[in-house]
């Protein structure tokens, strides 16, 4: 799992044994150790739960970020690169929050010679507007036309 920080946007990216491993329970944590000192580290909590909404949040040091499971279920199934959503971040701010997919979205086209599959890009303005653009592609075997 990776995540990318910017002001006022929170970036996770699920790989795909981090896809697997939610398939066996409801969470999966990350922590790194920042320094000597055992209090001194940095965790992250994904948690799929029964809920309305993506949100994030602080406890104890900790950054939870809660996707509803009906959303996660459904997004985790179909070709969608990402899930996406905004809180109010205080002082009438808001948090964007975007999840995405960080494992291959080619499938094999069955009776082709080659991949079809998409890629998306997500570009963020400095007023953080946030927009994707989704690239359908086709991949040949041995350079053939299909």
């Amino acid at each position: 799992m990776r995540i990318s920080m910017e002001e006022n946007l929170l970036i996770l990216r699920i790989s795909q044994p981090d896809a697997e491993e939610l398939t066996r329970k409801t969470f999966v944590e990350k922590s790194i150790k920042i320094g000597a000192d055992q209090s001194e580290f940095f965790k992250l909590v994904f948690e799929i739960m029964r809920t309305d909404k993506i949100k994030a949040f602080m406890d104890y040091g900790i950054l939870y970020v809660i996707v509803p499971a009906d959303a996660y279920s459904a997004w985790i199934k179909n070709e969608e690169p990402y899930l996406e959503a905004i809180q109010s971040a205080g002082n009438s701010e808001e948090l964007k929050i975007i999840i995405e997919k960080d494992f291959k979205l080619i499938t094999e086209n069955e009776g082709s010679k080659g991949f079809l599959g998409k890629v998306a890009l997500k570009m963020v303005t400095k007023q953080n507007n946030f927009a994707s653009l989704t690239f359908h592609f086709q991949y040949a075997k041995n350079l053939e036309v299909l």
